[in-house]
């Protein structure tokens, strides 16, 4: 079974909260999660939006669409 992240801000805290209750970890632990979720959440965004922009940069460049003299001064 395979659990994922829904798309939503802060929507691994479902996934984990179901995973704890799997694994046996008990309900009050969970508390601890939401402390920490939302930071490591905006890190991993800042991430995700990073290597998106790189990507597109790259192929861009690639592709000859890119304005050289507007980036490469």
């Amino acid at each position: 079974m395979a659990i994922d992240k829904p798309p939503i801000p802060c929507g691994s805290i479902i996934s984990i909260a179901y995973l704890f209750t799997v694994v046996g970890v008990p309900a009050e632990a969970i508390s601890v999660i939401f402390c920490v979720e939302p930071i490591a959440a905006m890190f991993n965004g800042v991430c995700n939006e990073s290597a998106n922009i790189t990507t597109t940069f790259i192929l861009a460049k690639e592709n000859h669409m890119l304005e050289k003299e507007k980036y490469f001064a």
